[in-house]
């Protein structure tokens, strides 16, 4: 039997392009290729034509890498040997980093 593909350009309902939770049911995308979540179904019209982050959301992964590289630093790279509570602890620490690095770089725009 072969395994789903889990593959971030998958034509399978498996997470969702917008918000990265469990996906279902509603495709959208040039290949119909990204997948929808229900709670951002309302949203389709927005996301129909995202392609790629922007300036912004790359200048944050400076900051991700920098926070989770400190993380890494304490608790070890090696994540399968990470006990749950530790492994979450780094996932967070990953999306707060991002989210704050948007900020950061919004607040250093030049406008």
């Amino acid at each position: 039997m072969q395994q789903p593909s889990l593959h971030h350009t998958s034509r399978e309902p498996e997470v969702c392009h917008v918000c990265g939770r469990r996906a279902g049911g509603i495709a959208t995308g040039p290949k119909g290729d990204r997948w929808l979540c229900v709670e951002c179904y309302p949203l389709l019209e927005y996301v129909r034509d995202v392609r790629r982050w922007d300036g912004y959301e790359l200048a944050a992964i400076a900051d991700v890498d920098t926070a989770t590289g400190e993380f890494a630093a304490v608790h070890g790279t090696d994540i399968a040997a990470m006990d749950t509570e530790t492994r979450q602890a780094l996932w967070r620490c990953a999306i707060r980093a991002h989210q704050d690095g948007i900020r950061r770089a919004l607040k250093e725009a030049p406008f």
